[in-house]
């Protein structure tokens, strides 16, 4: 926000509450030393969040005086917390209130989600926000290419398995076929030999019984005509 035509510089906000700024003025009108007037030199100026924190020191006897914009409340500053309970109250989205914060330059998004955390977990969080957003997203991607990798390496194991599985069934499809072939041709060559070796014999019992027949009419033949 510009605060004044001759100030370009662009200021952030804070948020202080009422009873925080009596005490301010009440501290920078008080003296400090034997001095006839106070004469309070700025030394820090702290940010967290929506609460400034300052450090005043008299040049003179150099104490050393704290102002804080905000009470504290259970270990958190307490606009902090009002401002969360105000977001929560509201009804508006987490990115919504972070960009609505940013562009104020009123509490950094970081400083937002610690605090949003903080107001439902009482625990302390790592103020690195970012670089824990790049740790779950490092995290996420390892995850998802590891599921990716399990997923490739069981398809693979799967259709080489299915492969194998079909070789072997065709090979004992083949190995079954030809050993049936076989048999089929050895007893049709067996049944062959049979029959040729039972025709032959048939055959020759044939020929015997001519000849034998021929034989005996010849002679019986033979034997009348000598006799008559």
């Amino acid at each position: 926000m510009y605060i004044g035509d001759d100030d370009p510089e662009d200021q952030s906000l804070c948020v202080v509450e009422h009873k925080a700024i009596k005490s301010l003025c009440q501290g920078l009108v008080q003296q400090c030393c034997y001095r006839s007037r106070p004469s309070w030199k700025l030394e820090s100026f702290m940010k967290r969040g929506t609460v400034v924190r300052i450090c005043f020191k008299c040049p003179y006897c150099k104490e050393a005086r704290t102002w804080v914009s905000s009470r504290v409340l259970a270990g958190h500053y307490l606009a902090n917390q009002k401002l969360v309970h105000a977001f929560i109250c509201a009804g508006m989205l987490p990115r919504q209130f972070v960009n609505f914060c940013t562009f104020a330059e009123l509490v950094p998004a970081q400083i937002f989600l610690i605090s949003l955390a903080t107001f439902f977990v009482p625990c302390t969080i790592p103020t690195n926000f970012s670089m824990w957003l790049h740790v779950v997203v490092v995290v996420v991607v390892v995850v998802v290419v590891v599921v990716v990798v399990v997923v490739v390496v069981v398809v693979v194991v799967v259709v080489v398995v299915v492969v194998v599985v079909v070789v072997v069934v065709v090979v004992v499809v083949v190995v079954v076929v030809v050993v049936v072939v076989v048999v089929v041709v050895v007893v049709v060559v067996v049944v062959v030999v049979v029959v040729v070796v039972v025709v032959v014999v048939v055959v020759v019992v044939v020929v015997v019984v001519v000849v034998v027949v021929v034989v005996v009419v010849v002679w019986w033949w033979w034997w009348w005509w000598w006799w008559w």
